[in-house]
C-alpha cells in the first residue's frame, strides 16, 4: 500500500484518521498479506526527503515489491499496489516497469498531467469555498502563468526572480510581503517541480496489468469527473479495467457534503466500508 502525497506513516495517518490500518485489516481478514511502509523520512524510515520527488518515491514502492517478492508467505504471480492520490500515481509508475506487479488499486489516482491537475484542484477548492466564476477564471489563469514558469529550464535563482515579478504582477504591481515570499519556497522544491511535469497517462499506457480505479465525486482534490473523462480517452495496453465512481466520497473516501478539506477532521469515517468490499471482491477475483 502506497500513500499519497506528504509525509505520513504506514496508517497514512492524516486529519485524525487512519485509513491505511483501517483498509489493511479489512483485507487482512479476507486472507491477503498486506504490507505498508513508514514514508521516508517518517516513523521507523530514514531517507532524503527534502530533494525527493516522486521518482524518488517510486523507487521505494519498487524496494518494497521486490521484498514482498522474495517473502515465502507470498504468493509469486499475485502482488499488486493499493495507492492513493500520488500513492496511485506511484503504483502506475511501477506497474508499467517491474513485472512483479500483476495488478494495481488506484483510489483517487491522478490521470491528468501534474500541472492541469493542480489547476483543476485550484479551481474545485475555490468552487466550494464560495468564489466567484470570474475569481475562479482569474485564479486559473494566473495559476497557468505561474506554472508555465516552472515548468522552464532554468536555474532555481533565475526561476525564483520570475515567480516574483509574476506574482507582483498578479497583485497589481505592489511588492511581495514578506508571507507571500514564503508561498514561493514550496514551489521551487524538486518534488513540486517534478510533479507539474509528470503526465499519468504516460504510465498507465504502460501498464499491461488489471487496474481498479476509483474516484469519489465529492473529491476537490482529484475531481472525479475530468480524471474518469481522461481513463476512458486513454488506449491502455490491458482491456482489465474497473471504473468505479462514489458519488458521495471525497478525496479520503468518507462520506461527504461538500468535499471541502475541513469536512476530513469532522468526519467520523475513516474509509468507505461499500468500498472496501468492492475493492476486496475484485482482488479476489484478480488472485484467483
Amino acid at each position: 500500500m502506497v500513500n499519497g502525497s506528504g509525509q505520513q506513516n504506514r496508517d497514512s495517518e492524516v486529519f485524525g484518521h487512519r485509513p491505511f490500518k483501517v483498509l489493511a485489516d479489512h483485507l487482512s481478514k479476507n486472507g491477503f498479506a498486506v504490507l505498508r511502509y513508514d514514508d521516508r523520512g517518517i516513523g521507523g524510515s530514514k531517507g532524503e526527503v527534502n530533494l525527493a520527488t516522486t521518482i524518488d518515491f517510486a523507487s521505494d514502492a519498487n524496494a518494497a515489491v521486490d521484498f514482498l517478492s522474495r517473502q515465502q508467505m507470498v504468493k509469486t504471480g499475485k502482488i499488486g499496489i493499493i495507492g492513493h492520490s500520488e500513492g496511485a500515481l506511484i503504483a502506475e509508475i511501477v506497474a508499467a516497469e517491474n513485472d512483479k506487479v500483476n495488478y494495481i488499486a488506484l483510489l483517487s489516482g491522478p490521470v491528468l498531467k501534474g500541472d492541469s491537475l493542480l489547476i483543476l484542484q485550484s479551481y474545485a477548492l475555490g468552487k466550494v469555498a464560495g468564489l466567484s466564476e470570474p475569481a475562479l477564471e482569474a485564479n486559473k489563469l494566473n495559476n497557468r502563468k505561474l506554472y508555465d514558469i516552472l515548468l522552464r529550464d532554468e536555474p532555481p535563482k533565475v526561476l525564483a526572480e520570475s515567480l516574483e515579478k509574476e506574482l507582483i504582477r498578479q497583485n497589481n504591481g505592489i511588492a511581495l510581503t514578506s508571507d507571500m515570499k514564503v508561498k514561493l519556497s514550496p514551489m521551487l522544491i524538486p518534488w513540486f517541480k517534478t510533479f507539474l511535469r509528470i503526465d499519468p497517462a504516460y504510465y498507465l499506457k504502460q501498464v499491461k496489468v488489471p487496474v481498479f480505479a476509483s474516484f469519489g465525486g465529492k473529491d476537490i482534490q482529484v475531481p472525479a469527473n475530468e480524471n474518469i473523462y481522461a481513463l476512458q480517452r486513454l488506449h491502455l495496453n490491458t482491456t482489465d479495467v474497473t471504473i468505479k465512481d462514489y458519488p458521495n466520497l471525497n478525496h479520503l473516501f468518507q462520506n461527504a457534503q461538500t468535499g471541502k478539506i475541513e469536512e476530513y477532521f469532522e468526519n467520523p469515517e475513516s474509509f468507505n466500508e461499500q468500498l472496501m468490499d468492492d475493492l476486496t471482491k475484485w482482488l479476489k477475483l484478480k488472485t484467483k
